[in-house]
């Protein structure tokens, strides 16, 4: 009964090893030059897994030291991340509105960041027929999106997923003139493939 227990349980043993091994925060570069960036994802309940950050990288085959997630919607293995969390970055227009969860964070300038963001399937309701009340629910795509692009030294960067039925986002580069905060999109770098 024993060696029974314990095969069963060794699965769920991996796979606990396996969340808590990247159930991690991204660290924060402490000195050298740096730049600044907010990330914000709509607040859904479990439909968003979050945003992780892998400096240094421009392609994904492993994990970067210091590579983590910057923000979540607490989905079941993303609960670590740096939500709310403020270094002083300007305020915008996504920074103010409700609805979004939001984190500040340093990185590393004149390196090549990338950011992943994944959410998976998600489900919504529809009348089955026009006119009635009975519902059929209604499963969307999955999103998945990475974003790579080098940082300049004490920049300030914004980067906003704006939709998660067309998996669409937002990277600007934000400056202050005479008080007023402005956006300016980003170049991004052309995602390299691994070997």
């Amino acid at each position: 009964m024993k060696k029974l227990l314990f095969i069963f349980s060794l699965p769920l043993l991996l796979t606990a090893c396996g969340i808590g091994k990247y159930n991690v925060a991204y660290s924060e570069p402490k000195d050298g030059d740096r730049a600044r960036i907010r990330v914000i994802v709509p607040t859904v309940f479990n439909a968003y897994r979050g945003v992780t950050a892998f400096p240094n990288m421009q392609c994904l085959t492993k994990r970067p030291v210091g590579s983590g997630h910057v923000v979540g919607s607490y989905a079941i293995g993303f609960e670590n991340n740096l939500n709310g969390q403020k270094i002083g970055i300007p305020a915008s227009t996504f920074s103010e509105k409700k609805g979004y969860v939001k984190a500040e964070t340093y990185l590393s300038a004149n390196q090549p960041v990338m950011f992943t963001f994944s959410k998976p399937n998600s489900t919504s309701e529809s009348p089955a027929v026009s006119g009635t009340t009975r519902m059929i629910t209604i499963y969307q795509d999955s999103c998945f999106a990475r974003v790579v692009f080098v940082p300049q030294t004490n920049a300030d960067y914004e980067l906003v997923f704006t939709s998660e039925t067309s998996c669409q986002f937002e990277l600007n580069r934000l400056t202050v003139d005479q008080g007023a905060v402005s956006a300016a999109p980003v170049i991004q770098r052309n995602i390299e493939i691994c070997h």
